[in-house]
């Protein structure tokens, strides 16, 4: 396998597709021709972007609670998520099948600037050095070449983003920038790919000294990318009515050269991260733990707050019940996704394994030691039966708790599709008994 992949970051619409085009035309292999997305209305020369790459990148976000337009990084602790290990397993597999034949390789896939160190603990552990080219192009354009995308007949995914489009453009360059720090990192800028493709293709293939297109790969390569496919034009000053970040940040990376001193760059990466932690959706709510059970035919509850953070944590609970008692109720107040990797039962005889089980909303997994809760809002989001020997006991969980409005709707969703299940088997037994 070739040590050194390129690696093409950017927001979509910035030109990622047609420097990739022309670098595939210079010999940079991105993939089997049929595992790419075809050229279609939005790129008739084609998009270079491996599906598995896109799958990928997709399920990533989706761990984190991410989207293609979040504006937040990987959490500093991402390599302790459940699913941080799966994730990076899949990315090695992907490299070492599609790559590992040798040759310079590249990927392109733009949601890749937002999942940039798991692929820097990949190419780490595989030993390769990459070499990052950043697309850049003022935001705007990107914004109105992004509203006028058509899909033909079919249904388009994400709504169109409008101005919210600058937002997710600056995360992109500068999270890029951050992420990038300690490897190659050359920038294209779309109008200067436009207006001289050979001298940003040179930059490019500078790089890597054992690179040598011949004069026809480069004819190819120069002739392919087409200004002809430009749309829409704005100005630079065209950004002065946004906050002064983005002005700031289009004019330093367009214009930051090789050996220019990256210092003032690396500052604005920490400004816009001071905005977004600012601007950022409320903290989840305070979280409380509470269980039920019955006891000579009188309701018990025993209960405990916590304050739920994005990493693990422990919380205990005492319970003053007989043993073998079936205990149920709320591990947090609303619909949420928690991971469960330690549950015990303290008291009684000792230390014992707190198998939990979960109400007839709620979806309940259980992989590699660790327990997958997906609950809704519901009484009964979880539930155990105390230990043997002599109470009260401790309940003690290890866990990460994690909320937002798409696991919201993916526990609405799930309660309405068994809440269909149980009308239908209704009507069923009300049409038997009807023909009986």
């Amino acid at each position: 396998m070739h040590s050194c992949p390129i690696v093409i970051i950017g927001m979509q619409r910035s030109g990622t597709s047609a420097l990739s085009g022309a670098l595939q035309k210079l010999g940079v292999y991105f993939g089997q021709q049929e595992m790419l997305y075809p050229p279609d209305a939005n790129n008739p020369k084609g998009f270079f972007e491996h599906r598995r790459a896109t799958m990928l990148n997709l399920r990533c976000l989706e761990a984190f609670q991410m989207h293609p337009t979040s504006f937040d990084p990987l959490p500093p602790d991402w390599k302790e998520h459940p699913e941080a290990e799966s994730l990076r397993s899949e990315l090695k597999r992907f490299i070492k099948e599609e790559f590992s034949k040798g040759g310079l390789w590249g990927i392109k896939q733009p949601l890749t600037s937002l999942v940039l160190p798991l692929y820097n603990d990949v190419f780490e552990e595989l030993g390769l050095s990459p070499q990052y080219v950043l697309c850049v192009r003022n935001p705007l354009e990107s914004m109105n070449s992004e509203s006028r995308l058509d899909f033909g007949e079919a249904y388009r995914v994400m709504a169109s983003l409008g101005k919210m489009a600058v937002g997710s453009w600056l995360r992109y360059t500068l999270g890029s920038f951050a992420d990038a720090t300690g490897h190659p990192l050359d920038v294209v800028g779309y109008e200067n790919m436009l207006a001289d493709p050979r001298s940003q293709l040179e930059a490019v293939v500078r790089r890597q000294p054992d690179w040598s297109p011949s004069a026809e790969q480069w004819e190819s390569a120069v002739g392919s990318v087409q200004s002809g496919l430009r749309h829409n034009r704005s100005t630079p000053d065209d950004l002065n009515a946004f906050p002064g970040i983005v002005r700031k940040t289009y004019d330093t990376v367009l214009h930051l050269g090789p050996s220019d001193s990256r210092e003032e760059l690396f500052a604005l990466p920490r400004e816009f991260l001071a905005w977004t932690n600012i601007l950022a959706e409320a903290a989840p709510i305070a979280g409380k733990l509470g269980l039920a059970w019955m006891e000579d035919g009188q309701p018990q509850v025993a209960e405990t707050t916590y304050i739920p953070t994005p990493q693990w944590q422990t919380v205990r609970l005492t319970i003053d019940a007989p043993p073998r008692t079936p205990v149920s109720g709320l591990l947090y107040g609303l619909p949420c996704r928690a991971w469960i990797r330690r549950s015990l039962w303290h008291g009684g005889t000792g230390s014992a394994p707190a198998t939990p089980r979960c109400g007839l909303g709620s979806t309940l997994e259980f992989a590699d030691g660790i327990y997958r809760l997906d609950a809704v809002f519901e009484p009964d989001q979880i539930r155990f039966v105390t230990p043997g020997g002599i109470g009260p006991y401790e309940l003690e969980l290890e866990f990460l708790l994690e909320t937002s409005p798409s696991i919201s709707a993916e526990s609405a969703a799930r309660m309405a599709r068994q809440l269909d299940e149980c009308v239908g088997v209704v009507e069923r037994l009300i049409y038997r008994l009807r023909s009986v």
